[in-house]
């Protein structure tokens, strides 16, 4: 079998992959409390009041580490752990640890950074399109940490893949 034949058959599988990931996604779309929300359907949307939004520009360039998705994607995820994340030190015996507000929220993230790295390596999304929508993904993360978020964090909680997560972030508004 001559080069450029393989090159098409891996062509072939990468758009077919690409091609059932879509699929995925919008037969993931259709279950209640994870798609998009038609009239009058039991599908839950979160619409939230107006909340702080990532001001990427405020952030000094030089404390951000590099990211596989871009700058962009690199200096959102920083101003994430920044935001959810605390280090505390207990006064009394002097050791230090670390606080997670809204865990369900921050995993959730990290949960889906490590995805996109498997999903980008095998083809599933390609750079660009996998950063346009962590992008979008950290941009409401960081929103979310200033509005109350319970049942939302429930059902983060129970998220298990990459399409899961994009769907229920695509069910995430602000006014």
């Amino acid at each position: 079998m001559t080069i450029m034949k393989i090159n098409k058959i891996k062509l072939f599988a990468n758009n077919l992959l690409f091609k059932i990931a879509i699929i995925a996604t919008l037969a993931i779309a259709s279950f209640p409390g994870y798609g998009i929300e038609k009239e009058g359907s039991g599908t839950k949307k979160f619409n939230f009041s107006s909340a702080p939004d990532a001001n990427i520009e405020n952030v000094d360039k030089a404390l951000v580490t590099r990211h596989f998705l871009g700058d962009d994607v690199a200096v959102l995820s920083y101003l994430i752990r920044k935001t959810y994340v605390t280090r505390r030190t207990d006064t009394s015996s002097g050791t230090s640890f670390t606080e997670t507000a809204k865990p369900a929220i921050y995993n959730s993230i990290l949960n889906m950074n490590r995805q996109f790295k498997k999903a980008v390596k095998k083809g599933t999304y390609s750079r660009e399109a996998a950063g346009k929508i962590y992008s979008d993904c950290l941009k409401k993360s960081y929103s979310l940490f200033y509005v109350e978020t319970q049942e939302l964090e429930k059902l983060m909680s129970e998220m298990e893949t990459l399409e899961q997560y994009i769907a229920l972030y695509n069910c995430i508004s602000f006014e």
